[in-house]
């Protein structure tokens, strides 16, 4: 994983490499890592092996790793990761207010600063 991220970082305009398809495909190759991940993370909670603590980083990491290659799965990942840490550490809690301000960066303009609002009426 470590690779894949040094390689996605080098091949971007401020590295001054500036290569987008050898950043798109370190950026795949990072996608790819983070999904089995995931399923290995899911399959571990559900043994009872991982806290759903664990669980939600993944999916959120997952979310962030769609949002890299401009990927739509992205806002439902980061909805279901703000719900289990609203749920499990409360709706004010940094990593659930993380996880809902990268959701709302995929909604309307209106909707966004609607959420804006409504986290920063939270604070």
């Amino acid at each position: 994983r470590a690779q894949l991220e040094a390689l996605a970082k080098l091949a971007e305009r401020e590295e001054g490499f500036d290569d987008p398809a050898l950043l798109l495909e370190a950026r795949k190759g990072l996608l790819k890592f983070v999904v089995w991940n995931l399923k290995t993370l899911e399959e571990a909670s559900e043994a009872g092996e991982a806290t759903e603590e664990e669980l939600l980083g993944g999916v959120l990491e997952a979310g962030e790793a769609y949002l890299l290659v401009r990927d739509g799965k992205c806002r439902a990942l980061f909805e279901r990761a703000r719900e289990g840490y609203s749920r499990l550490l409360g709706e004010e809690s940094a990593k659930a207010v993380r996880a809902a301000l990268l959701a709302a960066d995929g909604l309307h303009v209106s909707e966004k600063i609607a959420e804006h609002r409504r986290l920063w009426e939270m604070a």
